[in-house]
């Protein structure tokens, strides 16, 4: 697999719920991405994350992951520019 980043990738999270009972848990968040493309140019947007999560003895359990950009539905492209 070719990088396409020119150093390390940052991420910063921005906003964190979380909702959890005995057995299961979901969380919520923010989270922000940045670094550089080997073309040079600098990447810095924000992801929406959600997971679900399960306990199973001492251990929690990611056991579904979403990760989303918000998008423009006039353009069908990602909303890059936005912040929280």
């Amino acid at each position: 697999m070719v990088s396409r980043w020119s150093g390390p990738i940052g991420q910063e999270l921005g906003q964190l719920d979380v909702a959890a009972g005995d057995a299961v848990a979901a969380a919520w968040m923010l989270i922000r991405a940045h670094g550089t493309l080997k073309t040079g140019a600098k990447v810095d947007y924000w992801v929406r994350v959600s997971n679900a999560f399960r306990r199973s003895e001492d251990r929690w359990t990611i056991t579904h992951e979403h990760v989303s950009l918000p998008d423009d539905m006039r353009s069908r492209t990602a909303v890059l520019d936005l912040t929280p």
